[in-house]
């Protein structure tokens, strides 16, 4: 994409920041967010992690040491689309420790942020990626859950949750302060977060924004999808869709048909160096590294400021010249003020911790 429609999305970007602050309907949820403030277990006291979503979960046994925070027994495993409730309950429940009480979930799902006697919580707001989560939307995730277990194990536990972008934001005030820092997730999906000031951050659910053209088969997936006319942008930029663009492509053009099923492989075909298939498969991981320089440039301006963003995503990080091709479109459409990344060990672990035990 040329440079000038790179600068247009992005000023529709900031536009669409400017509305949805003042209160304005837009294709951002702007979801404003307090972060926690009152611990949720004792000194000495274990409780447990658990990341879910995208296409890896991760947990982990946290204890609380005085002022500090020691993640213990981390492991990961391979995670499949909720389709109901019934099925995202018993996966919480088959992976939740039996030595504790409180137990602290990141989220890759759009949540509304409510508070229950100090304790954050959330209400599920829509499915994302192919989870439908039937019998779950508009309901609270860790009323839920706490039921739930309650039924099936005859264990009472407290439960807090957070978006998976939030938690991804509270990971980098651990290093630095709240007004240097922003945070993107650029993976399976794709999100970014930032401070309005220091009580209050925004989760944008940037998969929303619509204010760009889509492509020919960003269409035909979205058409297709579990969820249409939805989450358009992660359509075209996320992991979860990019190989269907390379094979919806190939049929377009009439190629012999390799057909991949995950992004990953657009990396592998892209390091080829004569193939027509690698030539597909670069300008697809490009096209997605342009836009969400788009959204990354945009928040920069919204706030204008300098920014250091604390990244997530296999995409982003690992992508064929994802990031070092995002930098460049930077180079073209972004103002003087800084932007740099910024990898965080254990983020997601790290983050969501902070909501059981906030240490800021």
């Amino acid at each position: 994409m040329n440079t000038h429609h790179l600068i247009t999305i992005k000023n529709n970007f900031v536009t669409e920041l400017q509305r949805a602050n003042k209160g304005q309907k837009t294709s951002l949820p702007f979801i404003r967010h307090e972060p926690a403030s009152q611990s949720l277990v004792k000194d000495g006291e274990l409780f447990q992690v658990l990341v879910v979503g995208g296409s890896i979960s991760k947990k982990a046994l946290v204890k609380k040491q005085g002022k500090d925070l020691r993640i213990l027994e981390v492991s990961q495993k391979n995670q499949s689309p909720f389709k109901s409730k019934e099925a995202f309950l018993s996966f919480i429940e088959q992976g939740l420790s039996d030595s504790v009480t409180t137990l602290s979930l990141n989220l890759a799902y759009p949540l509304r942020p409510v508070f229950n006697n100090s304790k954050l919580e959330g209400i599920l707001l829509s499915g994302t990626k192919e989870n439908t989560f039937n019998g779950l939307i508009d309901k609270n995730m860790c009323k839920e859950i706490e039921k739930h277990i309650l039924t099936k194990k005859k264990r009472k536990i407290q439960v807090t949750a957070a978006n998976d972008t939030v938690c991804l934001l509270l990971s980098g005030l651990t290093q630095l302060p709240y007004n240097q820092l922003a945070c993107g997730i650029v993976g399976t999906g794709v999100n970014f977060a930032f401070f309005l000031d220091r009580y209050v951050l925004v989760n944008l659910e940037a998969a929303n924004f619509d204010k760009f053209p889509q492509t020919e088969e960003g269409k035909e997936i979205d058409k297709n999808s579990s969820l249409p006319k939805r989450a358009l942008f992660e359509k075209e930029t996320s992991g979860a869709y990019l190989y269907k663009h390379f094979n919806l492509q190939l049929h377009k053009k009439h190629l012999p048909i390799i057909s991949i099923d995950d992004t990953k492989e657009l990396t592998i075909l892209a390091q080829e160096t004569h193939s027509l298939y690698s030539q597909i498969s670069r300008q697809i991981l490009y096209s997605s590294s342009e836009l969400v320089a788009t959204q990354i440039a945009g928040i920069s301006e919204f706030l204008n400021r300098d920014l250091t963003f604390v990244m997530e995503g296999s995409l982003f990080w690992e992508g064929f010249e994802y990031k070092t091709h995002l930098e460049q479109t930077l180079s073209k459409i972004h103002n003087d003020k800084q932007i740099s990344f910024k990898h965080i060990h254990n983020s997601y672990i790290v983050g969501a911790a902070q909501l059981a035990c906030p240490q800021i």
